[in-house]
């Protein structure tokens, strides 16, 4: 489902759609990253762009799919209009997620992200 991607986070391309609302993915891949990838533990917390941001399961949004809420979404993708873009999502590792509090995850942290 993901692949390894630096120490830290797992990375797998989804089609990222703006939203106004709360980001979601497919609850399926939800529960699945909840049950064997955190284990039952802390946030799920996915990156885009330069920002962290906690993800809900919706039964609404399509497999390889996320709805991101556009403050969450770069100046420069925003530009690129509202249409859904296939982009890079990271999945931080449980362990890096343990160590966001709330103003962490709603702040941009910026770290370099190498893409193929």
């Amino acid at each position: 489902m993901f692949r390894n991607f630096a120490n830290s986070y797992f990375m797998k391309p989804y089609w990222v759609f703006p939203s106004d609302g709360d980001n979601k993915i497919n609850i399926n891949e939800y529960l699945y990253i909840r049950n064997k990838i955190y284990k039952n533990n802390n946030s799920i917390i996915m990156k885009l762009d330069s920002t962290h941001f906690e993800v809900k399961g919706d039964e609404r949004v399509l497999p390889q799919t996320i709805h991101v809420n556009k403050n969450h979404i770069s100046q420069t993708s925003k530009k690129q209009g509202r249409e859904a873009q296939k982009r890079p999502i990271l999945l931080a590792k449980p362990k890096i997620s343990s160590t966001f509090s709330d103003v962490q995850i709603n702040s941009k942290i910026n770290l370099e992200m190498l893409f193929k």
